[in-house]
C-alpha cells in the first residue's frame, strides 16, 4: 500500500466506526462487478450495474495521448478561437 492509501485508511477510520471495524476484520474486499442501488431525493430509485475494467498499462498511454492531443489543439489554434 503506498502512502497515499495510508492517509486514505487513515481518514476513513477517523470518520466512519464501521469502515473501522470492516478494516480492522480484514473484511475489505475488491469488487470486480455488481448493482449498486441508490434512493435519489429528485431521480428516485436508480440501479447501477458496474463491473471492472482493468487495462494493465494503460494509463501512461491515455496520459500520453491526452497531452499529444492538448498540445496538438494548442498548435493548430494558438488563440484558442475554436469552436465549443
Amino acid at each position: 500500500m503506498d502512502h497515499r492509501s495510508d492517509n486514505r485508511v487513515d481518514e476513513l477510520s477517523t470518520i466512519s466506526d464501521e469502515f473501522r471495524t470492516w478494516w480492522a476484520a480484514h473484511n475489505v474486499r475488491i469488487h470486480h462487478g455488481g448493482v449498486k442501488r441508490f434512493h435519489h431525493p429528485e431521480a428516485g430509485f436508480l440501479e447501477l450495474t458496474y463491473q471492472l475494467l482493468d487495462l494493465p498499462g494503460y494509463e501512461e498511454r491515455l496520459k500520453f495521448l491526452a497531452s499529444w492531443a492538448a498540445t496538438g489543439l494548442e498548435a493548430a489554434d494558438p488563440a484558442g478561437d475554436r469552436e465549443r
